[in-house]
């Protein structure tokens, strides 16, 4: 487990990681949200990383699947 994860909750990580790593590049509005217009870059896992931060690492034994540009790329639904 990440210093992080001791640090900061589960969603301040993962919002961290998406919506604020956006708004530092200059990309608010197109990275970090499902929204119409945005890039289509989604993971799957198996799990709820807001209970479970875990499921969000490793080697990708968690993630059942990798949507990017809206295409998927890595699709192992469970």
């Amino acid at each position: 487990m990440s210093i992080r994860a001791n640090i900061v909750r589960p969603f301040e990580a993962i919002r961290q990681a998406t919506a604020v790593g956006a708004e530092i590049v200059n990309m608010h509005g197109k990275l970090g949200v499902i929204a119409a217009g945005a890039f289509a870059d989604l993971l799957v896992v198996d799990g709820d990383p807001l209970k479970d931060i875990r499921v969000l690492t490793g080697q990708g034994e968690r993630i059942a699947g990798v949507m990017k540009n809206g295409a998927w790329v890595r699709e192992t639904l469970l």
